[in-house]
């Protein structure tokens, strides 16, 4: 294949006056959407903020906060509404051609803008693809690149998969919806790659922590939205552009994991990127009969608390201290438990092989459980 980033060479040409063409599109259509926004101040003669379909707002002129835009105004355009305009009072008069024509305008704007956000996001993913067939080659990071990739760390990585409804019909109104919300129509696009199943957010020098607040908040506007339709995510961080492809596939191998298992919304709290990997293969009853067979007599309910303390005890890396600070109870008593534990069970903890198998089932009796 011939190296994309030698200067010159047809590839090369070809890539970079595609990418180039593409980032012109989008930056002149952000700008005739910023220049309607004085021509609809006159038009309306009072502050307004016009909103998406999603919500999202596309240009505004005003100091007054969105709640003292009372007044919804639907624009309409092919017999559907494709934005709202909101201002402080009703607005007149709304029959005027030089309205209309300023609505169609906008209407076209937004619709040429949605195209090339989507062809942007279906750009990503195919270098996605390239990223996962070929591995972090130099070709492929050049061709990252010229769709606006920065390669210095660390990244945040999000993978959004849809988990009910009508996928076809759904994974469009997703798509859009997560693109509005990201973008927010700024001359900037976000690094938004579409999946088979939804899409992946790369975020350049950002944490997962922070990754994972914003999701939050999306996530439950997308309920508010569309509560008919759920969906799963997974956050995860990848500190150098080497650590990448791995961090992109624990994601997907997360997803589909949460897939399987029909887990929805975000997994992070649900899901360790460690321990999956141990559980991956397994089918849900496979799951459920290593669960039983592990862990015992511990599922029965008169020993529950034997079970939440051996649990506790592990995930506090075998700290009695630090387990008996969390149970407001006396180290000794997580001490008993334990041992107790490991009798009902017929184990011994200091055995590595017993200790992961035991670890594991207890991941996933959590994750049938719904924990």
């Amino acid at each position: 294949m011939s190296r994309v980033n030698n200067v010159g060479t047809p590839a090369a040409d070809a890539w970079q006056r595609l990418i180039n063409e593409a980032n012109s599109r989008g930056h002149r259509l952000i700008t005739a959407l910023r220049s309607l926004q004085s021509r609809w101040a006159r038009q309306l003669g009072t502050p307004y903020e016009i909103r998406d379909t999603y919500g999202v707002r596309v240009i505004a002129e005003g100091d007054l906060p969105s709640r003292a835009l009372t007044y919804v105004l639907p624009l309409r355009h092919d017999d559907r509404v494709f934005a709202s305009v909101m201002t402080p009072s009703r607005v007149e008069p709304v029959t005027s051609a030089d309205f209309h024509w300023l609505a169609l305008e906008l209407a076209l704007i937004l619709t040429e803008l949605q195209e090339w956000a989507e062809t942007e996001a279906e750009r990503r993913g195919e270098k996605l693809r390239m990223l996962e067939e070929q591995g972090l080659t130099a070709d492929v990071l050049e061709l990252l690149t010229l769709c606006g990739f920065r390669s210095e760390g660390p990244f945040a990585v999000a993978g959004v998969q849809l988990a009910s409804g009508p996928r076809f019909q759904a994974m469009e109104v997703l798509r859009r919806y997560w693109i509005a919300h990201r973008w927010r129509y700024q001359q900037g696009f976000p690094w938004i790659a579409y999946r088979p199943n939804g899409m992946m957010i790369i975020q350049f020098g950002e944490s997962s922590g922070e990754m994972t607040r914003r999701l939050t908040v999306d996530l439950v506007g997308w309920r508010r939205y569309r509560p008919d339709l759920s969906v799963r995510a997974y956050v995860a961080e990848a500190r150098t552009v080497n650590q990448l492809p791995m961090t992109i596939r624990d994601v997907e191998t997360i997803l589909d994991f949460g897939e399987r298992f029909h887990l929805t919304g975000l997994l992070n709290s649900r899901v360790d990127r460690q321990w999956v990997r141990f559980l991956v293969d397994l089918k849900p009853d496979q799951l459920e009969k290593l669960v039983r067979e592990t862990l015992g007599a511990l599922l029965d309910p008169v020993h529950h608390e034997l079970l939440e303390t051996l649990a506790g005890y592990l995930d506090a890396n075998q700290s009695l201290a630090a387990k008996a600070q969390k149970l407001y109870v006396h180290p000794n008593t997580v001490w008993y438990r334990v041992r107790r534990a490991e009798q009902l069970l017929g184990v011994h903890l200091k055995e590595t092989e017993q200790l992961s198998r035991i670890w594991v089932a207890l991941q996933g009796y959590y994750l049938l459980s719904g924990r």
